[in-house]
């Protein structure tokens, strides 16, 4: 251990109570004389800022009417022009009708070629087996077949 002795020193309370009541003093007082001014100056800034509410509201009232009259009457009929013509720019074009109507129309013509082959065939197949039954050629028949008059046994 050293040999050196420290001396401290007591605080003095009674000096630091005093200080601290008159800085309180001090902050009263600057308190008190900030109210002082600033009182008459935030009411006179109130008057003031209300006055300036009531002309701005004065003014912006017609501003704002003519906004939506001219919205209503020019802007509204333009946008919604706007937005028709675009959609029917963005709407996707229909595929033609006559393009199906052909292809039905060949799908037909097809199925009636078919039946009347099948038809054409069915009838020759007739004939050939009545020509087979007599044992002898019928040329007349099928002459007669072909334009439509058909022998009945």
């Amino acid at each position: 251990m050293s040999m050196k002795v420290h001396i401290r020193r007591k605080p003095q309370i009674e000096v630091g109570r005093e200080r601290l009541h008159r800085m309180q003093e001090q902050a009263q007082h600057g308190v008190s004389y900030a109210a002082d001014r600033i009182v008459p100056a935030s009411q006179h800034a109130r008057e003031v800022a209300s006055e300036r509410l009531i002309e701005a509201r004065e003014w912006s009232a017609p501003q704002l009417e003519r906004a939506a009259e001219y919205v209503e009457t020019e802007l509204g009929p333009r946008v919604g022009a706007l937005l028709s013509s675009t959609a029917h720019k963005v709407q996707p074009v229909r595929p033609s009708r006559r393009s199906r109507n052909v292809a039905l129309t060949m799908l037909a013509l097809v199925t009636l070629a078919g039946v009347a082959g099948i038809m054409a065939t069915r009838r020759n197949s007739m004939l050939a087996m009545q020509s087979d039954d007599t044992g002898e050629p019928m040329p007349m028949d099928r002459e007669r077949a072909a334009n439509g008059q058909v022998r009945t046994p």
